[in-house]
């Protein structure tokens, strides 16, 4: 907030002293300004006012005009003050309507607005068409007072900043002029006193006194300008002083550069995608070390050289993340004293150092580019440092897992592929341990490593291997016999009481039509007396066909049965599908299915896509399901793919020539793995790695939802047998 406290004029000047709050020391500073009064030679005619020009004219100009404005200006007049006297005479003897009293006021005012367009006409056409030397132009010096823009002019502070004080000032200002022109080159004591002051006030203060509400800064403030008030000509000579300047003065015969020091790190930074510098500053050479206080010297670099980007690609942003620790001069933390947020490099306090390390950095960056041009480099852009402990822009992660999508990236990249595999090589063992981990929490960790294998892929550093075809057992994930026969069973029963009762229900419609189908005849419900023309085994075997018929077209589609189809047979999960134990008293309908009973409707719901990793030290292959890795996977690829089948159905994962076994992971904790990767455990795993208290052997696999556990051990071969009158229950739940 600004506050004007005085206003001074002296000779050509004017001066005005203001309070601006948000200086740097408050109101203990005052700001001058000052205007200075514009020669006649460079202002128009135009410029100046109508009276002071009409003034100022010469004879004869002024006996001939000035009449000749006053004539014309009283005709108007008297023409409306007719028009006035016109509306007030029928009145003469009685008080005029409010309408007249309206319309005399308006003609009044079209006086006064008539006047004055006059006198412009007047002006334009007879008195700026005029020489200069019509006029009298000393006179118009002396009268006129058009000043131009105001201008900063100083500083006073703390007890210098009185009344007395900037009088004195202003008054030298405007009568010296040699006083005059050291005062606006700044070459006064009190202009470097100033400037020393002001250059280094944050730089003593700190960011704690400047954020403290106890007094300490502008204490400290005071005392640092009475210090340098005082030995201000012991500064400005000091040897070490002049040095330091010397070598951060900028060049007089070049175009300034204040990031000559690190202007080929800016470049390769440029160079490189995804990339967008907004400022920087190569930072000073030193600090002089004058006994009670260390000084900057009045140059154009700060303090902390720095690089500020606009913009960063996650691949660099969490390169140069992980590149930081190696790299002592250089921090992400924001400028003291400088509350613009953001992505900086800055120095943490030696730039020397940092302008060496600066350049390190962006030629190992611009390497790495530059050595794996095939690798994809994210379209999303960063603004904000994402790996902070407190970032002051909050990341937006990855739904699964809560990861940062920078991180992700990076982990994936080749440099680091290998132990992001290692570690996902230990996840999956986890993922597979039905003993230790419930369902729900493993179910997250395949989502985990689907997504990582996903980005891997991505990346380039990745490739699928091959197809596991599944649909050879499609078929045995069917009890085609035992199916039929209860639906039969339902249908004829529901037949039987569509006879006795014509109320509609939902499956007696559909055992209607399902009869139809079979025996290509109208169903009565008339005679109740009449027996059924539709056998048990009749009916059992056309179901029979007509779900081996089902099951051909998926194996021929390769696309999952519509469950509604099995609906229109009468014929429901716990019918058809070998269902866990665990699980089977919850499951009456279809939509109460799962996404691993769900798969059994799909002939690619066993079939996996491989991705292989080889190198000299590592080798490692991992599975995804069909349609997981058919969500990003091109379509021509999953053609080719298709076209090598692969039995193999086993994971592996090596490293150094040494296998990864299952024993050797579960050693190392699941909350670490997930940690190592960025993987937020609430966000994955819905029971948050809770152990199973009792561990369930192998050998009963009745609780087992894990839908990649059969991938690798196998197709159970128990059914569990229904009761005949399920449809009992069935019936009674869904009538």
């Amino acid at each position: 907030m600004r506050v004007e406290m005085y206003k001074l004029a002296y000779g050509n000047y004017k001066f005005l002293a203001e309070i601006d709050t948000g200086a740097e020391v408050g109101d203990n500073q005052l700001t001058l300004w000052y205007s200075e009064k514009l020669a006649m030679d460079t202002l128009s005619l135009a410029q100046l006012e109508t009276n002071l020009l009409l003034k100022a004219l010469k004879e004869p100009h002024k006996s001939l005009l000035l009449p000749y404005l006053e004539e014309i200006k009283h005709n108007q007049q008297q023409d409306i003050e007719k028009e006035i006297a016109a509306l007030i005479q029928p009145f003469s003897t009685q008080k005029l309507p409010g309408n007249i009293k309206q319309q005399i006021k308006q003609l009044r005012k079209k006086i006064q607005h008539s006047l004055k367009t006059l006198e412009t006409t007047f002006m334009q056409k007879e008195i700026l068409t005029l020489e200069r030397d019509c006029f009298d132009m000393s006179l118009l010096e002396n009268d006129c007072h058009i000043y131009g823009e105001w201008q900063f002019l100083r500083d006073f502070f703390f007890e210098e900043a009185t009344y007395e004080n900037i009088r004195n000032f202003c008054h030298a200002f405007a009568v010296d002029e040699a006083l005059r022109l050291e005062c606006l080159k700044h070459e006064g004591r009190w202009a470097k006193r100033n400037a020393l002051f002001t250059r280094n006030l944050l730089s003593v203060v700190g960011e704690k006194a400047l954020l403290s509400n106890d007094g300490s800064y502008m204490r400290i403030a005071r005392e640092l300008f009475r210090w340098i008030d005082l030995h201000l000509e012991e500064i400005l000579i000091h040897p070490e002083y002049q040095r330091l300047n010397a070598l951060d003065q900028p060049n007089k015969g070049t175009t300034h550069d204040s990031d000559a020091s690190i202007r080929s790190a800016i470049e390769l930074f440029k160079s490189m995608p995804g990339v967008a510098i907004r400022h920087s500053c190569q930072g000073v050479t030193a600090k002089v070390d004058m006994g009670e206080y260390a000084l900057l010297t009045i140059t154009p670099h700060e303090e902390y050289a720095y690089i500020a980007f606009n913009t960063l690609s996650y691949l660099l942003h969490d390169a140069i993340m992980a590149r930081l620790p190696k790299l002592s001069s250089i921090t992400t933390e924001r400028i003291p004293c400088n509350f613009n947020t953001g992505l900086f490099l800055r120095s943490t306090g030696n730039n020397l150092r940092f302008r060496e390390e600066i350049y390190l950095l962006a030629h190992q960056l611009h390497n790495l580019i530059a050595k794996e041009p095939e690798a994809k480099i994210s379209n999303r852009l960063v603004t904000g440092w994402e790996t902070a402990s407190n970032p002051v822009y909050p990341p937006q992660a990855n739904e699964i897992g809560n990861i940062l999508p920078g991180r992700l990236i990076w982990l994936c990249y080749a440099q680091q592929i290998e132990q992001t595999l290692f570690q996902l090589n230990h996840l999956n063992h986890w993922a597979k341990a039905s003993d230790r981990l419930y369902y729900d929490d493993r179910q997250g960790l395949y989502k985990i490593k689907a997504l990582f294998l996903m980005q891997a892929y991505e990346n380039g550093t990745i490739l699928p291997g091959g197809y596991v075809d599944g649909s050879v057992v499609f078929h045995k994930n069917f009890a085609i016999e035992t199916a039929a026969s209860i639906a039969a069973d339902f249908l004829l029963e529901t037949l039987e009481e569509q006879q006795q009762d014509n109320s509609s229900t939902l499956y007696g419609n559909i055992a209607i039509q399902l009869f139809q189908r079979i025996t290509s005849q109208p169903f009565s419900q008339q005679n109740k007396t009449l027996r059924l023309i539709l056998e048990q085994a009749q009916a059992e075997i056309a179901i029979q066909g007509y779900l081996k018929n089902l099951i051909a077209q998926a194996l021929q589609s390769r696309q999952p049965i519509p469950y509604q189809q099995l609906e229109e047979l009468l014929i429901f999960p716990g019918d058809i599908l070998e269902l866990a134990i665990s699980r089977h008293r919850h499951i009456n309908t279809w939509n109460d299915l799962d996404k691993s009973d769900q798969r059994k409707l799909d002939p690619e719901g066993l079939s996996l896509i491989s991705f292989h990793y080889e190198s000299a030290s590592a080798k490692y292959i991992f599975h995804l399901p069909f349609r997981t890795a058919q969500e990003f996977l091109p379509e021509e690829l999953i053609a080719q793919l298709r076209s090598q089948v692969n039995t193999e159905r086993k994971e592996y994962g090596s490293a150094y020539g040494r296998t990864i076994t299952a024993e050797e992971s579960i050693n190392h904790p699941i909350e670490d793995i997930l940690k190592i990767l960025g993987v937020n455990i609430g966000n994955t795993c819905p029971r948050k790695l809770e152990r199973k208290k009792e561990q369930v052997y192998s050998n009963y696999q009745w609780d087992n939802n894990n839908e990649d556990e059969d991938e690798d051990g196998g197709y159970q071969q128990y059914l569990y047998q229904i009761p005949r009158k399920k449809h009992k229950v069935r019936k009674k739940k869904r009538s």
